[in-house]
């Protein structure tokens, strides 16, 4: 009897070991599982972070290839467009700001021409800033061509555009204390950091505003053509996504034939795949494009209707790009890698002089924004001082020399006009004679 009890003790007791063991190990399978599972959504966070990176490099090397026709259209009533809640366009700012120096890549007027690039284009009439390559919109408007301009230290091929920002956020502070703008604020910082942090070390900073008058929305309408490689594919997806409804397909017409895999017949009795690989029509993948643009009013017809490049440089209208509005639409600009902001503001070749009503120097310290007869020295270099007349910087050397030239002028012109007052007399007959 006591050994039946004993046996009987003895199996329920293995019985709960096993049990024990069981419970045990399906408690470490299951942290262990746990473990697989966390390592596997970090092993896969880390590869969607490496393939975002790698989609972003790789449109970063996008290639855009636009095709005829190529139009600039305005929308029809301007009025219930901005009010429209599809539309494109965003409100234009009452001014843009410049932070210009002396060794920017861009010309300009406000600086004395011995700092302009040794190798420039010839400066046009009338521009307050001049990009160092000419701006043409069929191959400035593209995706590579803006994020080439946000490269700041790449010198080839050189920008087309001209940076400036704007006072979008509108955040004011007013009362009987402050008056408070922020992109005057945000346009000082930027003087600071070129003054004290850039490697450039500029000490002839001037802060630009340009007013915005008469500038419209418009858009910069074409096709362009996706690429259809495989290895391509990848950098069009970013594009094809956002616009499902504008991609057609559509055969070439410099080969278009009632057949998409069309052979010669002449020579078909000794064709090859190669041969017909050759003479195969790849379909082509298009999109249309919109790009939100702003021109000036003259550019606009009376009719609003459509205009043609050629027609749009003849008006004489600069052109500009928001950077913000081409996040969302348009270029589908990638801001990546610190390059561009969203408050950022694109013209195109030109700042017409017309446009600026104010050049305030910066000191090192603060902007000045006044127009009196007060002296303006840069504080790391006081032989710099702000000229109250022409808004230029020069050195005290060179300022006095321009000042005893003019006065040699003032001179010459003086005894010229007293020599031509003597002759006149000389010249003049004797009435009584």
């Amino acid at each position: 009897m006591a050994e039946t009890v004993s046996r009987s003790s003895s199996k329920s007791s293995s019985v709960v070991d096993v049990q024990i063991k069981e419970t045990s190990l399906e408690t470490t399978l299951k942290a262990q599982n746990r473990n697989l599972r966390r390592e596997l959504a970090e092993t896969q966070a880390k590869l969607d972070k490496l393939e975002a990176k790698q989609l972003r490099r790789d449109a970063l090397k996008k290639h855009t290839f636009y095709e005829e026709p190529f139009v600039i259209s305005f929308p029809e009533d301007e009025d219930v467009y901005l009010a429209s809640k599809d539309k494109q366009h965003g409100e234009v700012p009452e001014y843009f700001y410049r932070a210009h120096y002396e060794t920017s890549g861009t010309l300009s007027c406000y600086v004395t021409k011995d700092c302009w690039p040794s190798v420039h284009p010839k400066y046009k009439k009338g521009a307050a800033f001049q990009s160092l390559n000419e701006f043409l919109p069929v191959r400035d408007l593209t995706f590579e061509r803006v994020m080439r301009h946000f490269i700041w230290q790449q010198k080839n091929p050189t920008t087309s555009f001209i940076s400036v920002f704007d006072n979008y956020c509108k955040y004011y502070f007013r009362s009987s204390r402050f008056d408070f703008n922020l992109a005057l604020v945000m346009a000082e910082q930027r003087a600071k950091f070129l003054y004290h942090d850039s490697a450039r070390h500029p000490r002839r900073i001037s802060v630009v505003r340009m007013s915005n008058r008469d500038l419209t929305p418009a858009f910069f309408v074409t096709t362009e053509i996706l690429p259809a490689g495989p290895v391509e594919a990848a950098k069009s997806k970013r594009l094809v996504n956002k616009t499902p409804e504008v991609v057609t397909t559509q055969e070439s017409l410099a080969t278009c034939s009632p057949s998409p895999t069309s052979v010669n017949t002449d020579e078909d009795a000794g064709s090859t795949p190669e041969k017909a690989q050759e003479n195969t029509i790849v379909p082509k993948k298009t999109r249309k494009v919109k790009i939100p643009i702003y021109v000036r009013k003259s550019a606009v017809p009376e009719d609003r209707s459509d205009i043609t490049i050629q027609q749009f440089e003849d008006s004489g209208s600069d052109i500009w790009l928001s950077v913000r509005e081409n996040q969302k639409s348009g270029l589908n600009l990638l801001l990546v890698g610190g390059r561009g902001q969203p408050e950022e503001w694109l013209a195109g070749g030109v700042i017409p002089k017309e446009y600026v009503d104010h050049v305030w120097p910066f000191d090192g310290t603060k902007v000045h924004t006044h127009d009196g007869d007060k002296v303006v020295t840069s504080s790391a270099e006081v032989d710099y001082e702000f000229g109250t007349k022409d808004r230029i910087w020069r050195s005290k050397t060179e300022k006095r020399k321009l000042e005893q030239e003019f006065k040699r002028n003032e001179i010459e012109k003086r005894k010229s006009a007293d020599v031509d007052s003597a002759s006149s007399k000389r010249q003049k007959p004797n009435p009584e004679s």
